[in-house]
């Protein structure tokens, strides 16, 4: 994406590397409610902030109703089919889903 907008591989590279998704996230159906889930997404942000990265983020089916446990995590959660900017890593352009996909994001605080 970042190529398509005029970037250089090497810029769109680096840029890119600074960007991390979680994939999936799933607790066995007996085990929710220990706060497993909530120990591997706030292990996922500690590597995430060692690593360096600026942002982590994700998306769940809106039939989930898991704002809630992504903000308590200390994600923004965005609304159905909401796209959000890269802008704060100097990428412009958008990343999102469908409407049928929630988006959460972390950003690292800015020092």
């Amino acid at each position: 994406m970042a190529m398509n907008s005029g970037y250089g591989t090497e810029k769109a590279m680096a840029l890119s590397m600074f960007i991390a998704k979680v994939h999936g996230l799933a607790v066995a159906e007996h085990a929710r409610g220990q706060g497993i889930a909530a120990a591997l997404l706030k292990r996922a942000w500690q590597v995430h902030q060692q690593l360096g990265y600026y942002l982590l983020y994700g998306s769940y089916e809106t039939d989930r109703d898991l704002a809630t446990f992504h903000s308590r995590c200390g994600y923004t959660v965005h609304a159905p089919g909401e796209a959000f900017s890269l802008d704060r890593v100097a990428l412009p352009f958008m990343l999102g889903a469908g409407d049928d996909q929630c988006m959460f994001t972390r950003w690292r605080p800015r020092h």
